[in-house]
């Protein structure tokens, strides 16, 4: 690792000339020999192509291992969302270095992991340091390829995401990663988030959940993007409830604008910003179950990625999760209570996996959360009736040893 970019500055006059000059393209379809990105309407990676290689390097006819760029949102001390003590960019690192190391234990995947919580990965580094002209004219290229097909009617955005747009400065930053991402020839990349609502202005109901952005099917990376996503998303939902905001409850969701995805194009490997929940959600509050959540996020994009490439049939229930690793070692009896802890959190995805929670609602009216409220009393309680045990939705030892032969 090294440092981060310190002076990763791009004068605002010199991209706007950039981006009104001429290159000499209208309308142009296929490879533009000073255009080292993808072409519009030209699939620069396809699902077939990525189980082919896939598929290829666990028989040995090739070396070249799926390459995974695993990208902690935000920069080393800056961006990101905070709600109270907890810092968004940092918690990107925790998830995304787990992630890391799970692909990169697994000899299908090459995984890189681009930055921690100090520095940039250093080839990375250096190639942000070292060609700041060329990612101007990179993104300028791209900016006016784009707007001459709109122009001409080849390409339409109808913009039903609403997000923010990137100060100027980070927005270079996050082009210039796109261009060394393709230049190194990855195959994957995962932008690793927490969500937030920008501002928190819904005073009631603050939206839940986790969703998966992908890029908009007019780029290059569209296709493989959108089915990578969906594996990822019928994993995570098997434990976790899909974001109830509108725009998001579809759990993949197409997006033009964010840069991270291939904004104008910018991007040959595919590409999702996997969001994992809204940083203020109670769950996320308390340390013991936070880690433990973050631990069983990664361990769910990672067997959903390994679903995508046909490679793993779960069967095992201690694969489904994480977070029943240590359910023969809660400290009994577990009862209703206020507090929020991760051996309730343990109790709450035995009880999923049991098929007795939630009792009666979704994962959105009762997550994974660590708290011993209603909705794990009330599961509890039908697990104790459906086994002709005392129905007092306590977890002792009876009730405990029961759970444990149901999973």
């Amino acid at each position: 690792m090294k440092k981060s970019p310190g002076n990763y500055i791009i004068l605002a006059s010199i991209l706007s000339v950039l981006i009104f000059s001429t290159y000499g393209i209208s309308r142009v379809l296929g490879n533009i020999s000073a255009q080292p990105a993808a072409v519009y309407f030209t699939e620069s990676v396809t699902t077939e192509d990525l189980h082919n290689q896939f598929n290829r390097a666990k028989v040995g006819l090739t070396a070249d291992p799926i390459r995974i760029l695993v990208i902690p949102g935000h920069e080393p001390d800056y961006g990101g969302t905070e709600y109270k003590l907890l810092k968004e960019r940092d918690l990107n690192v925790d998830l995304a270095t787990q992630l890391h190391e799970l692909l990169d234990k697994d000899e299908a995947f090459e995984s890189v992991l681009a930055r921690d919580k100090t520095d940039w990965y250093e080839p990375l580094a250096d190639f942000l340091d070292n060609e700041q002209e060329g990612i101007a004219e990179f993104v300028a290229q791209q900016k006016n390829i784009t707007a001459e097909l709109v122009e001409a009617g080849e390409l339409e955005f109808p913009d039903k995401v609403k997000h923010g747009d990137a100060p100027q400065r980070v927005a270079l930053l996050l082009y210039g990663i796109n261009q060394w991402a393709s230049e190194e020839n990855f195959d994957i990349i995962l932008n690793i988030h927490l969500n937030d609502t920008g501002g928190r202005k819904i005073s009631k109901n603050w939206p839940s959940g986790f969703v998966i952005y992908v890029p908009d099917p007019q780029f290059s990376n569209a296709r493989a993007s959108y089915d990578i996503a969906e594996y990822i998303v019928d994993r995570m939902s098997l434990f976790y409830s899909v974001s109830n905001l509108s725009q998001e409850e579809d759990g993949v969701v197409i997006n033009e604008k964010l840069i991270a995805l291939g904004a104008n194009n910018t991007l040959d490997p595919a590409s999702l910003l996997i969001e994992y929940g809204y940083i203020y959600e109670r769950k996320f509050q308390e340390k013991s179950v936070r880690e433990k959540l973050i631990t069983d996020f990664a361990h769910q994009t990672y067997l959903g990625i390994s679903d995508f490439f046909g490679s793993r049939d779960v069967e095992k229930s201690e694969e489904y999760t994480t977070l029943t690793v240590e359910s023969n070692s809660l400290n009994l009896p577990l009862k209703k209570s206020k507090d929020r802890n991760s051996e309730v959190l343990i109790l709450q995805a035995m009880l999923l996996q049991a098929g007795f929670f939630p009792h009666d609602g979704t994962l959105e009216d009762c997550p994974l959360d660590g708290v011993y409220g209603n909705c794990t009393s009330q599961a509890v309680t039908s697990l104790q009736e459906s086994m002709q045990l005392k129905a007092d939705g306590i977890v002792g030892e009876e009730t405990h040893r029961v759970l444990e032969e149901l999973i």
